[in-house]
């Protein structure tokens, strides 16, 4: 853990829970706010990758531990949770700062009631869930934020509708600062077969989860019968790639790529899947 002196004064608190690289709008928001302001960035965890590409860019950081909260162990993940909520909310209450940045409506969720303590941006990258504890905290704090960030048009309104905004969400689009100058940013000979043997890409950039249900369009894959690779660029999740699999035989899954190299794989498929 990169260790940071709390009295150090920081113009931006910049609150993740998830890894920097699961988010590649907010590297972009990281590397522009450094440029002028002093910024540190407080979450859950962070890779080897993620912490080089700080450091590159001498951005200060903090986080939680080494081990990831996606973890498949439900009990394990609840307790390093809750423990991770009490080291954010006394981290935060022994920081100097003048604004709260909060990066995902994940991130509102864990940091609480704190978050009103400080004037506070967020961003919102999907329409908030309206049901359960996550629909009930979300707009409790969401609706308090002095900014909203989105990423596209019409989820900016939808969200002034839903939480009753008197302004509506800035919408800042999901592109890279930069682009990737490497044709060949992964080396897989079986994507390369599919690819000289006439095969058609289907992309899915993304993460897993109930609302992104991907087993429909493997079983029409598999009644269409045709030349398509269904490509899975994820974090990897064996269980849900599985039952992918064993719907839809021509399914290949490559893993995450970090942004903006993702970009090298996206401009070779055919169609993409949001």
């Amino acid at each position: 853990m990169k260790q940071t002196h709390n009295q150090i004064s920081y113009d931006y608190l910049y609150v993740l829970r998830p890894d920097i690289t699961d988010l590649p709008p907010v590297m972009s928001q990281l590397e522009v706010l450094s440029k002028k302001k002093r910024v540190k960035l407080i979450c859950y965890f962070l890779s080897e990758s993620s912490k080089q590409w700080l450091n590159q860019r001498g951005i200060d950081y903090e986080y939680f531990g080494k081990e990831n909260i996606h973890t498949s162990n439900k009990i394990k993940k609840i307790i390093r949770y809750l423990k991770y909520k009490n080291w954010l909310k006394f981290f935060l209450k022994q920081s100097n700062y003048d604004k709260l940045w909060v990066g995902s409506l994940e991130s509102l969720i864990a940091i609480g009631k704190s978050v009103l303590k400080k004037e506070f941006i967020l961003n919102v990258y999907e329409i908030p869930e309206t049901t359960g504890i996550k629909g009930y905290l979300s707009n409790k704090y969401g609706k308090k934020a002095k900014t909203i960030i989105v990423p596209e048009y019409n989820r900016s309104h939808i969200i002034r509708y839903m939480w009753k905004l008197k302004k509506t969400p800035i919408v800042i689009e999901n592109k890279p600062l930069y682009l990737p100058n490497n044709d060949h940013v992964i080396k897989n000979t079986l994507l390369d077969k599919y690819i000289s043997d006439g095969y058609k890409i289907i992309l899915y950039q993304g993460i897993f989860n109930p609302e992104r249900d991907l087993k429909p369009l493997a079983k029409s894959l598999q009644i269409i019968n045709e030349k398509y690779l269904f490509l899975l660029m994820t974090p990897f999740n064996k269980k849900e790639i599985d039952k992918i699999k064993d719907i839809y035989q021509h399914t290949l899954h490559i893993g995450f790529i970090p942004a903006p190299n993702h970009l090298s794989v996206t401009k070779i498929a055919h169609i993409g899947i949001a």
